[in-house]
Parts: C-alpha cells; structure tokens; sequence
C-alpha cells in the first residue's frame, strides 16, 4: 500500500476546499466530517476489510456496499460522485486516512489566521477592530493580530498573513513614485 498520507492528503484537501466553496462553509464542513467519518467506519468494519482484501478489483461493488450502508441524511450525489473517483482511483482503502487528513485541515481552519499589522504609529483600539474585521472578511476565518511599530515605514500601514500581504505603506507609495520617475 502507497503512503497514505501521500494518497489521502488530496482527496481530503479537494474535499475541504469544496465545502468551502459553499455559502454556509460551518454546515458544508460538518457534512463533511460526517459523511467522511461514516465511510471511515465503514470501510473499518469486518466486511469492508474482507471486500477489499478478498475483492479489491471489484472497486463498483465496494462502491455499492458503502452507499446501501452509508445513513441516508449523508447518501447525496455529491457523495456519489466523490465515491465515484474513490472508486476509478482504486482508493477505498484510504477513506480512513482522507477522514484524517481531512480533520487536520478543520483543526486548522478553525483556528485563527495569524496576521502581522505593520504600522509606522500605534494604532487605537477601534483602527485594530476595524483591520480585523476586514481581513477576517477576506479570508473567511477569525484572525489573530500581531502589531509591530515601524516608523521606517513612514506612515500607513502593512499587512501580512501566510496567504496574502498588503502594503498600504508610505513607503511603498514613495517606491512606486520614485520607479515611475525613473522610467
């Protein structure tokens, strides 16, 4: 058997960021977790490991197996489909570690995103709030903010986070300028 973090970790990122497409992302996630949980303990059942030891090549049967067994609040054909590409990848022996992988994106997810405000000044509490509340708007998740003092800056202020950064500085505008003078 492949690695199985190595075969899991895409199925169960596809996954996550499909519940995160959706306009309710907590109800989208917890679906997930359920409907991935579910296929979890059924493939760790007696039967589940017979069929795929005794009858791996019959991947259609598997298939038919976890959806007669899977409850039937989670049997969606978004399920379908996803055991559908389960099924053509030959990949019912990671649904454990899918489920796995995918709780590790959730604990990440639900923890704040880490967020450095850069700003030549201290900033009030109110201008914080405000900073916050915009970046958790952006990224969908609640952020931690971490201010740093950098009068090198000049004024205004940059942001940064793992995924994205803004610099609203006055020294980049001055950057800017001085690069079209220069042309």
């Amino acid at each position: 058997m492949e690695n199985v973090t190595t075969v899991s970790r895409p199925y169960a990122t596809a996954v996550f960021d499909y519940a995160l497409e959706q306009s309710d992302k907590t109800s989208a996630l917890n679906f997930w977790e359920n409907v991935l949980l579910s296929l979890k303990v059924i493939m760790e059942t007696d039967v589940a490991k017979e069929l795929l030891t005794e009858h791996s090549e019959y991947q259609a049967e598997i298939k038919n197996f976890v959806l007669n067994v899977l409850p039937a609040e989670l049997n969606t054909q978004e399920v379908s489909n996803f055991l559908s590409t389960v099924e053509e990848h030959l990949r019912f022996g990671y649904l454990p570690g899918i489920y796995d992988f995918f709780i590790k994106l959730r604990e990440n997810y639900d923890l704040p995103t880490p967020v450095t405000v850069v700003s030549a000044k201290e900033l009030n509490e109110e201008q914080l709030k405000q900073i916050g509340q915009s970046v958790a708007v952006k990224t969908g998740r609640a952020v931690k903010l971490k201010v740093e003092i950098d009068p090198s800056i000049l004024s205004g202020i940059i942001i940064k986070s793992e995924n994205f950064s803004i610099d609203c500085s006055g020294r980049k505008t001055l950057e800017n300028l001085s690069a079209q003078l220069t042309k």
